[in-house]
């Protein structure tokens, strides 16, 4: 069977044995798809329970202690570098904007993703050489110090990037 279409049919029985718990498909409560559903290399979060979040503050609540302190110490980051973005919950992640999304984070088993958009990442891709990166993406380990200084400037470079 194609890879694809195997796929499919393994997030439909997926859906089918999970329709009536809730959120229990990723971190967006969304079908798992892509290269991650595909070869199995997906990490699910590691909330102590399930329900969606609406506010940051219950985002962060929604995972362990250890976790919580880095979250909380990454929202705090971002809030300082952003005083005026408002905070929100998109993409059921903690999301800061401005005119437009200036950031995003969100919690999973091994790592921290933050999503600062393309250029956000590109502008700083010789400090980030050393994360898994994405096209507007990037994983920081959980079992390594959080680069708070480093996600700060991302955020002060995204704040003028939007002025501009």
């Amino acid at each position: 069977m194609h890879t694809r279409a195997y796929a499919r049919v393994c997030m439909i029985e997926q859906l089918s044995q999970t329709r009536n718990k809730k959120n229990q498909l990723g971190v967006s409560g969304r079908l798992l798809w892509g290269p991650e559903y595909l070869t199995g290399h997906h990490t699910l979060p590691i909330f102590i329970n399930m329900n969606i979040p609406e506010t940051v503050d219950q985002y962060i609540e929604q995972f362990t202690p250890d976790v919580q302190t880095i979250l909380a110490s990454i929202r705090a980051a971002i809030r300082a570098a952003a005083p005026d973005a408002k905070e929100r919950i998109s993409y059921r992640m903690p999301t800061y904007t401005m005119k437009k999304n200036l950031i995003h984070f969100a919690a999973f088993k091994n790592h921290i993703g933050l999503y600062p958009t393309p250029s956000g990442t590109e502008a700083f891709e010789k400090e980030l050489s050393a994360y898994v990166r994405g096209k507007g993406s990037v994983q920081f380990p959980l079992d390594q110090p959080m680069p708070l200084d480093l996600i700060r400037r991302i955020v002060l470079f995204r704040v003028e990037e939007e002025k501009r």
